[in-house]
């Protein structure tokens, strides 16, 4: 999007979304924080995997935008927001609503409905993750997307970069006072931080599982200590090189305290040591991988 009203037919996508989304409540289907943290992330830059899956397999995460995806990838048709239900949607909806012929009381679908949930175990992509698991669940974030969260942010930074840099001119139009012009540039350090923020959960982060005790499997796991010191070299050297949030008119002509390289460096060691508490936990309760 590289103009200040947002097409049509973006509009009219982002609501249909929006209405399923809302639907799916009313039909007892949760949040799932996990679904979009399900695919890997090279598939959301994949015109034929996109267009046959869409981003996430349920519609009930807050998957806006595939911001993956490079100019290259749109070019190719890869699709940039989510237009389709998911197979999670599909296996909930099954859970709450096929009738079991065999069972003749609410108490006889039990050993059916957790079988589903057995066997629905072993599919990556039907993984459930509540809304509020995202403080200590990095694959629980709202509005991640894929399964690498460190090259998800590598790809979205680069996007960022593209975007400061035809920023003045993509929404000029009807901004002689830069008022928008100035709106938007602060959402998008906001969006930035924020960016930050959700990786740096893995930092101390657990992955919950919703097992039954009965099952061999653990009900969470201490994200890999190698992604955690991936996530933390990145962090530190994003901090010695923001020049290219710099933009020499943004910084010129717009009514900004301060420029957006500086906004980003200064919430990096903060998130950093914001998460010495988590990291403490989770080294107890998994010191090989802290």
């Amino acid at each position: 999007v590289r103009t200040k009203k947002m097409p049509d037919n973006i509009l009219e996508e982002s609501i249909e979304y929006i209405v399923a989304h809302e639907v799916g409540h009313t039909l007892g289907l949760m949040h799932n924080m996990s679904a979009s943290a399900a695919y890997p992330v090279d598939s959301l830059r994949s015109a034929k995997f996109t267009q046959k899956y869409g981003m996430t397999p349920s519609i009930m995460d807050y998957a806006r935008f595939n911001y993956v995806a490079q100019p290259e990838d749109v070019r190719r048709g890869v699709c940039m927001s989510q237009k389709r239900l998911g197979e999670c949607d599909f296996y909930t909806i099954k859970w709450l609503y096929q009738p079991i012929p065999e069972a003749t009381s609410f108490e006889d679908e039990v050993d059916v409905l957790d079988r589903w949930i057995r066997e629905g175990r072993r599919n990556p992509y039907l993984k459930f993750g509540h809304l509020m698991s995202q403080f200590y669940d990095p694959s629980s974030n709202a509005q991640d997307l894929g399964d690498d969260p460190l090259k998800t942010t590598r790809y979205f930074f680069e996007n960022m970069k593209r975007l400061t840099g035809g920023f003045m001119d993509w929404f000029g139009e009807d901004d002689a006072d830069y008022a928008k012009r100035t709106l938007y540039y602060k959402n998008m350090v906001q969006v930035c931080q924020q960016r930050l923020m959700a990786l740096a959960t893995n930092l101390g982060g657990v992955y919950q599982e919703n097992t039954y005790a009965t099952e061999d499997i653990p009900s969470f796991s201490v994200v890999p200590r190698e992604r955690q010191k991936a996530i933390v070299r990145y962090f530190l050297d994003l901090e010695k090189n923001l020049s290219w949030l710099s933009n020499e008119r943004i910084e010129r002509e717009l009514e900004v305290s301060n420029p957006a390289k500086y906004e980003v460096a200064n919430r990096i060691l903060p998130t950093l040591f914001g998460r010495l508490n988590a990291i403490a936990f989770t080294a107890e309760k998994g010191s090989e991988y802290t």
